[in-house]
């Protein structure tokens, strides 16, 4: 009887400890919806769609060495490739990531404004026809999608502020590079 006595003390003991019903309801409530708030947070930063896109590259058809470059501008980030084709292992992959400063990111942004797509034609000369190499122009935004073809070094006028700016930032990340 002495044993029961003091299980049953033991249980009220436990029993006393109890949280309210409503008490843990809430407590669920706020644990879901928090994880609610994170999941969307989340989710909106995996699916955020970059303010513009713009590629810029070359390729020879008929070259040794190096005769395919490409940078990419995501938004603020910045990525530079170069690479032989066949893959030759005196010309290994090159791949370089750095991000714009805002004075450089503020600029393209304006050149993309100023840039007259609609008047640019979709190819420029003869695009590595006997060797001379191609170069490509590829913007996206909300506002435009255009990919623009020209000899190496064309510079048609209605993206030429473009395009050159686009050039120097490849040479820049080519030149530390080598």
């Amino acid at each position: 009887m002495a044993m029961n006595n003091e299980k049953l003390k033991r249980t009220r003991r436990k029993a006393g400890h109890r949280f309210p019903a409503g008490l843990c309801f809430f407590c669920l409530l706020v644990v879901h919806f928090s994880l609610l708030i994170v999941s969307f947070h989340v989710q909106g930063e995996e699916t955020k769609e970059p303010e513009f896109v713009v590629k810029n590259g070359y390729h020879f058809g008929t070259c040794a060495g190096y005769c395919n470059a490409e940078l990419v501008v995501e938004d603020r980030k910045v990525t530079f490739k170069k690479f032989s084709q066949p893959p030759d292992s005196r010309y290994p992959p090159v791949e370089v990531t750095r991000y714009l400063k805002p004075f450089e990111y503020n600029i393209l942004k304006n050149l993309l404004e100023a840039a007259e797509f609609a008047s640019a034609q979709d190819k420029y000369g003869c695009p590595d026809c006997y060797g001379q190499g191609t170069e490509w122009l590829e913007v996206t935004t909300p506002q435009v999608e255009r990919r623009i073809e020209m000899d190496f070094n064309a510079t048609p006028v209605p993206v030429e502020s473009l395009l050159n700016f686009l050039r120097r930032m490849r040479a820049e990340l080519d030149g530390n590079n080598r």
